[in-house]
């Protein structure tokens, strides 16, 4: 059974960033979302999300970060409140 979804996310996290040894650190944050998707088994909705975040990150020569983290959301909206686990591998660069 498979469904197609359609999502925009806007989110917003504050993070307090760690060091543990050279050139690792280690950070995690709280914030919260604001989502509109739809699929097709439900109509168009809106979310709010209320969301956490914790994660490692390796700070290169550059000024380029290669990051691995999850982030914990729970939304609220009629009908479907829901708790989801994004996980991710990311490359930032570090102002």
């Amino acid at each position: 059974n498979s469904t197609n979804n359609q999502a925009i996310k806007l989110a917003t996290i504050y993070q307090w960033i760690m060091p543990l040894e050279n050139r690792f650190n280690w950070y995690f944050g709280a914030g919260g979302a604001l989502t509109n998707f739809n699929d097709t088994n439900t109509d168009n909705k809106t979310a709010l999300l209320l969301a956490a975040n914790i994660g490692l990150e390796y700070n290169l020569k550059i000024p380029v970060q290669i990051t691995l983290g999850t982030r914990p959301e729970l939304g609220f909206t009629t009908g479907v409140n829901a708790l989801n686990l994004n996980t991710a591998l990311g490359v930032r660069y570090r102002f």
